[in-house]
């Protein structure tokens, strides 16, 4: 049976809670980059549960935030579509004892490979942390309904089928699966979540000056970019920062367009203060994540059933409210109406976009009670040491094979 977040709260205050029914295998959660926020939390609060877990990657996350020039980027692809797939096929081809593997969307096909070349004692979670070919689709690398994309959608099927269960993000995310792939019976819904370690005590407090938004993390062609543009192009009220610590093709072409119009130092073209600045590392990122009163999260039309930005919890568990420039169809904009947690904005409404800088610059206490209701859901619902619960429940049923 799919649930549907936010859950009941629960009531185990941290990690060491007890949980029966332990997965006796060996669990590894699989990446082909280093997920060192919520994937480090998550493994953390399986093993003090008691669960044999382990994270298993190609790439670091700090390398992956170094992945820059061309020769970087040609390393880092041989590293994850090339050198990773066939450390994952060793894996699952050598060894002998029961493993539980959570084989994430990322490397694409690597679940595919591991259901092909497992031994007999490993079973297989599809962790989908994007859907595909949809991605592909959506990217231009390959056209919608095309021989590609149909023989991509047969493997993606297959792979479905032959997993003992399909972890999806969030119940769009899921219902867009079954409109692709017919229903999908093992299927279970599991947030991303975030680590609220960092954070825990940090409830958030009236502040005077400019409102804070910040953009953290990647800004790829999943987000949409023309909406925040154009509003950026007609002038933020004068009491907003709005800072970008990002990366992506995305970002690089928000950053660019705007220096085209205000160059670095200018005074004139844009009002408001902007800042587009490097990603965050390990570094500073909590300081810079309890700076911020909103987080600016955005999916592109088309992409409501494709992806949910994770960076929507980390934000979240930080004390940020959470404006969303999504489709209302879509997991995030879902989220932000369940906890009444922030603002929401369709993808090409401007002037609603900017009708709602204005409320957030004329309206401090609004501003202060959506981040506490930020704060709250996200530590009480999305936080790890709450969806290490789930997961449990859900490696325990394929160990029994009612997955």
């Amino acid at each position: 049976m799919i649930k549907k977040f936010p859950l009941q709260k629960r009531l185990n205050p941290d990690c060491l809670c007890f949980v029966s029914n332990i997965p006796k295998n060996k669990v590894e959660l699989w990446s082909s980059v280093e997920y060192a926020g919520f994937g480090r939390a998550l493994v953390r609060c399986l093993s003090a549960r008691g669960v044999l877990a382990s994270l298993q990657y190609e790439v670091g996350q700090k390398d992956y935030w170094e992945v820059k020039g061309i020769g970087s980027r040609i390393a880092f692809r041989f590293r994850a579509y090339v050198w990773y797939p066939l450390r994952c096929v060793w894996r699952f081809l050598s060894g002998s004892r029961p493993l539980l593997a959570v084989v994430s969307t990322n490397t694409f096909y690597v679940p595919l490979l591991a259901i092909l070349c497992k031994r007999r004692k490993v079973r297989i979670v599809h962790w989908v942390l994007d859907l595909y070919p949809d991605v592909l689709e959506l990217h231009g690398v390959i056209k919608a309904g095309g021989v590609v994309s149909n023989v991509l959608s047969s493997l993606i099927a297959f792979t479905i089928r032959a997993s003992s269960a399909n972890v999806f993000l969030g119940r769009h995310l899921l219902a867009h699966a079954e409109s692709r792939f017919g229903r999908i019976k093992n299927a279970r819904v599991i947030p991303v979540g975030a680590d609220g370690s960092p954070f825990l005590g940090k409830c958030p407090s009236l502040r005077a000056g400019a409102v804070k938004i910040l953009y953290s993390g990647n800004f790829g062609r999943m987000h949409d970019i023309e909406t925040i543009e154009k509003a950026i192009t007609l002038g933020l009220p004068l009491n907003v920062s709005l800072v970008f610590r990002s990366s992506g093709a995305g970002y690089r072409r928000l950053r660019d367009n705007i220096r085209k119009i205000r160059p670095t130092g200018a005074s004139v073209g844009i009002r408001g203060g902007i800042e587009f600045r490097e990603s965050l590392g390990d570094d500073g990122w909590r300081d810079e994540m309890l700076s911020a009163d909103i987080a600016l999260v955005t999916v592109r039309r088309g992409a409501e059933g494709v992806i949910m930005p994770s960076k929507t919890y980390s934000a979240m568990v930080a004390g940020q409210a959470i404006l969303a420039i999504a489709p209302t169809n879509s997991d995030l904009a879902e989220l932000v109406r369940d906890h009444n947690c922030g603002w929401l904005v369709e993808p090409g409404d401007v002037d609603g976009l900017i009708r709602t800088f204005e409320e957030i610059v004329g309206s401090r206490d609004l501003v202060l009670r959506k981040r506490l209701a930020a704060y709250h859901a996200g530590h009480a619902y999305f936080d790890q040491k709450v969806l290490a619960d789930e997961w449990i429940k859900l490696l325990h049923s394929t160990e029994n094979g009612d997955a």
